[in-house]
């Protein structure tokens, strides 16, 4: 197997299913692996991405469909709110509730009884966290009208631009993410070649760790999958996750080593 021969693909099978192939890595120059890890690192993102961008398509969808259903007609205007219906209407659960009254005086004490609250009145809006009590009318937020038809029209909008922006964040976050990983795991991987007297430079080591990372990065992406949470498995995998990295490096390094052995005993 030759180097020119390995696409994208062939690498990231090769580096879970095939520690000789690591011999073939430490051959390479850094800037072909650090390249390997970036499109390892987008491939990586954009699946990462297809459950957020599900969860807010349907989320977004429910929010649309609630909103022309369950939502009475409003309409802001020069400061002042109207809203179609018989006042007061609540929304209300165990801890939090908000409610709208657009009468005249409405009774605004009634969020002291709860934690959490907002109270929509004519004028403007008030805030309730614990203790805490913050109002804000709509005048200061400037000459702003709208109605519910012109937020209808807004809410798809606003879910076709939440896409690009969690797909960016995503990609960029796990980019960020995996060359930090690649540096920590690099120094796992200069103990471990002190220690097994692998003899190797931190070049070829900081090589090893970026293919290091695959198989177990494999592993969190499907789980990130799950419908169900596993309890504590985030702090178990952390584990899972480093342990499967240091195992890569050690075969890794034990392979070249032997390699390398082989080499200088055919040379005598």
């Amino acid at each position: 197997m030759e180097n020119k021969k390995l696409n994208f693909f062939t690498r990231v099978t090769q580096s879970i299913s095939n520690y000789d192939f690591y011999r073939l890595i430490v051959k390479e120059s850094v800037g072909k692996a650090f390249g390997f890890l970036i499109l390892f690192s987008l491939m990586i993102g954009a699946l990462n991405c297809i459950k957020p961008i599900y969860d807010t398509h349907k989320t977004m969808g429910l929010i649309i469909n609630y909103f022309e259903s369950d939502i009475p007609y409003f309409e802001l205007n020069n400061g002042e709110l109207y809203v179609e219906g018989d006042m007061p209407i609540v929304f209300e659960n165990a801890s939090y509730i908000m409610i709208i009254d657009t009468r005249d005086n409405p009774d605004e004490s009634i969020l002291d009884d709860y934690q959490q609250g907002l109270l929509i009145t004519k004028t403007k809006m008030i805030s309730k966290e614990g203790i805490e009590k913050m109002e804000y009318t709509f005048k200061d937020f400037g000459a702003i009208d709208f109605n519910k038809e012109a937020v209808q029209k807004f809410l798809p909008g606003l879910q076709i631009f939440l896409i690009p922006i969690i797909t960016i964040g995503i990609i960029l976050g796990t980019i960020i993410g995996k060359l930090f990983s690649s540096l920590f795991v690099s120094l796992i991987g200069v103990v471990i070649n002190s220690m097994i007297h692998g003899n190797l430079k931190y070049n070829d080591v900081y090589k090893i760790g970026i293919y290091s990372l695959v198989f177990p990065s494999m592993i969190k992406w499907i789980i990130k999958l799950l419908p169900y949470k596993i309890p504590f498995l985030s702090s178990m995998f952390f584990f899972v996750y480093y342990g499967l990295v240091i195992l890569y490096i050690i075969k890794a390094i034990h392979s070249i080593k032997t390699e390398n052995q082989l080499f200088q005993q055919n040379n005598i």
